[in-house]
């Protein structure tokens, strides 16, 4: 299981003291998890600042297999050699429009992949 804390730090609530109100979100944090012991999967708390506003998450789930990864890209190539034949790109046209084209998309987030592989 993994274990996963957001906090959102670009309210006014961390303008003064950016580290003591962090701090103090992870000590309320700890303390809740110290509480409703035992946590599992599926467990969520919403995270509050210091003036009540939500800023984030914590939230327990299954941490993604090994070869996760690895399915992903190779998902995506299948997905780029699907859609190369139509892509306006590989045509050269002149309204091609990358932000909205499909195989274009698939091989931003293939590249994307790839680097963070």
């Amino acid at each position: 299981m993994r274990l996963t804390i957001t906090i959102d730090m670009d309210n006014a609530a961390f303008d003064f003291d950016l580290a003591s109100e962090a701090g103090r979100i992870l000590h309320v944090l700890a303390s809740h998890i110290e509480e409703e012991n035992p946590i599992e999967e599926g467990w969520e708390k919403p995270i509050m600042d210091c003036n009540g506003n939500h800023v984030g998450q914590a939230v327990v789930q299954e941490k993604p297999s090994e070869g996760a990864h690895d399915d992903l890209v190779a998902a995506l190539k299948r997905l780029v050699a699907d859609y190369r034949p139509s892509c306006p790109k590989s045509r050269e046209f002149r309204q091609h429009q990358p932000e909205t084209c499909s195989c274009c998309n698939a091989r931003a987030m293939l590249a994307k992949a790839e680097k963070e592989g």
